[in-house]
């Protein structure tokens, strides 16, 4: 499974939007992406299969600077440490910084 055309013209949607956002107001917005694996894993996907899809997404994602994370790794903070989490992706991106 790979992004399709659907995929690719929202986040060209979100891109322009986020462009027009940051002409209005400095330092504009930023969107993050949660990568809903365990649904997926519930609906009989392979892990392969949604890794594919996923990692699709997130070359689209990236050249708009778009942040993602998973929401098995979401799930797993508490509203304590989930702050410091959100705070490590604004600053570095991603996540999966920290799973290196």
């Amino acid at each position: 499974n790979m992004a399709g055309n659907k995929e690719v013209e929202a986040i060209n949607y979100l891109d322009e939007m986020l462009s027009k956002i940051r002409q209005k107001y400095l330092p504009g917005a930023e969107v993050t992406f949660i990568f809903t694996d365990t649904h997926a894993k519930l609906n009989g996907y392979s892990e392969s299969e949604n890794e594919k899809y996923f990692d699709s997404v997130k070359k689209l994602a990236k050249k708009c600077e778009i942040k993602f994370i998973y929401l098995s790794e979401l799930a797993k903070y508490d509203e304590n440490n989930l702050i410091d989490l959100l705070e490590y992706i604004y600053d570095n991106g991603s996540f999966f910084h920290l799973q290196k």
